[in-house]
């Protein structure tokens, strides 16, 4: 039975969306899962088309990342769902089956997992050193400096790691974010965002004015370029 869709929105990624739904392919149950991949109006159709597994939409005019995001969403099937990137590496660590769990056992928290950096020369989830937990937010900062200026906008800044299997962060960081489709749909999604790069704190401030609440599960790390 289908417990999970996975939701990967892209745009000119050349093989990268392929490469990252072999990675799920090669790590998570099969049967557990669909996933949905939302082609923002490449230049070209990806070869995603053609691969058994995947249900490829392709917008038929560019609307951006977050709203390809909406999008799939509001497509899923299932009652829980996974935002992800398409650059993406996951390790055989039964991810998909923790993220599930978290989900389901708390269906009001919007859930993020540990980030490991990668990039062209390491593409390797288990030789990668960069780990990064989740978000603390800015808000104007009064000590901000010529290269990190103040903004009038939520600023995601990669928090410091804190003890425990999971616990609460202020924001949702790394594009690996797990939610019921339910809470999703309840705080409104990604309807009403008006500027690119502010989704995860709109998203994590959306579940805090609800009653919900965000969370890292610090054993479920997934590599992102």
């Amino acid at each position: 039975m289908k417990k999970i869709t996975i939701i990967m929105p892209f745009l000119n990624e050349e093989e990268e969306p392929r490469l990252t739904v072999e990675s799920i392919f090669n790590t998570a149950p099969k049967g557990l899962y669909d996933i949905i991949a939302i082609d923002d109006c490449s230049d070209k159709p990806s070869d995603l088309q053609h691969f058994k597994g995947v249900r490829y939409v392709r917008n038929p005019r560019r609307v951006g990342v977050d709203c390809s995001r909406q999008i799939g969403v509001e497509l899923a099937k299932t009652s829980c769902i996974f935002i992800i990137d398409s650059h993406m590496r996951f390790k055989n660590d039964k991810w998909m089956e923790k993220i599930i769990e978290c989900i389901e056992r708390e269906p009001t928290t919007a859930w993020c997992t540990v980030c490991l950096g990668l990039d062209k020369n390491n593409m390797d989830v288990h030789k990668t050193r960069s780990k990064y937990h989740g978000a603390d937010m800015l808000f104007v900062d009064s000590n901000a400096t010529e290269s990190r200026p103040a903004r009038e906008v939520l600023e995601p800044k990669w928090a410091i790691k804190k003890n425990g299997l999971e616990y609460e962060i202020p924001c949702i960081l790394g594009a690996n974010y797990g939610f019921s489709k339910d809470w999703f749909q309840h705080i409104r999604g990604l309807k009403g965002l008006k500027l690119w790069g502010t989704s995860e704190p709109f998203l994590s401030m959306k579940s805090w004015l609800a009653g919900g609440t965000s969370k890292i599960r610090t054993d479920i790390e997934i590599g992102h370029k």
